[in-house]
């Protein structure tokens, strides 16, 4: 695996809640974000500290659509 992806993480798999995953008003990078997110939010850290850069990077988009992504899905009390 590349160092680039080794953030300490509680991944069993990707689960996506059925609110998310049925939700029209997010798209499907949105969505994958939302999981990443949550992946990275485990016990041995203070919630998800990865950057935009790194959850850009994973994504395969721009750290300015993270960015609109976290803000929006904040927006809608996911995160």
């Amino acid at each position: 695996m590349s160092k680039e992806f080794e953030y300490p993480r509680d991944f069993k798999g990707v689960w996506i809640q059925k609110e998310i995953y049925l939700n029209k008003n997010l798209d499907a990078t949105e969505k994958i974000l939302y999981a990443e997110i949550c992946s990275l939010d485990n016990e041995d850290t203070d919630g998800c500290v990865a950057s935009n850069e790194y959850l850009a990077n994973f994504c395969q988009c721009s750290a300015r659509k993270v960015s609109a992504g976290i803000s929006k899905l904040i927006k809608m009390g996911y995160i």
